[in-house]
């Protein structure tokens, strides 16, 4: 009996966390990458379809590091996901997170500004690829999030 090698399996996470100005609401969302499979992702790579709401943190996740490679944006103008990229040395391991960036939306503050969002993606990595949206309610994310300033 031959047995099949099992492969990565890779799923989307965030982490969102608000406060606001007095003006405005800021949503952060970090943005993972979860290998719940039993073998090590190698080369991991995730797109995420750009919004009009949330915007690439350019502070990423602290000082400007993203945790996988941000790539120049595309040339071609229907290209406009934001894509990073792992390298030789990049790999998740089973069971384990990778923080790859930071989103950061500013909503005026008021019932009528608060939505809902479709954030779309793609996660790939050697032996897999999948693709997916997530849609996050901007007042659920505020009101359970909240870091009062």
């Amino acid at each position: 009996m031959v047995a099949v090698a099992e492969q990565p399996n890779l799923g989307f996470d965030y982490r969102a966390e608000a406060f606001s100005d007095g003006s405005e609401y800021v949503i952060d969302l970090i943005i993972s990458i979860t290998n719940v499979g039993r073998q090590v992702a190698r080369f991991p790579a995730l797109e995420i379809s750009r919004n009009r709401l949330f915007k690439l943190n350019a502070r990423g996740l602290d000082n400007g590091r993203h945790g996988l490679i941000l790539q120049p944006p595309s040339t071609n103008p229907t290209q406009t996901n934001y894509v990073f990229k792992g390298g030789v040395n990049d790999v998740i391991h089973p069971g384990k997170t990778l923080e790859v960036t930071r989103l950061t939306a500013r909503v005026s503050a008021g019932p009528e500004a608060i939505q809902m969002v479709v954030l779309e993606y793609e996660m790939y990595c050697e032996g897999f690829n999948t693709k997916g949206k997530v849609e996050i309610g901007l007042e659920e994310t505020i009101m359970h999030n909240w870091r009062g300033q």
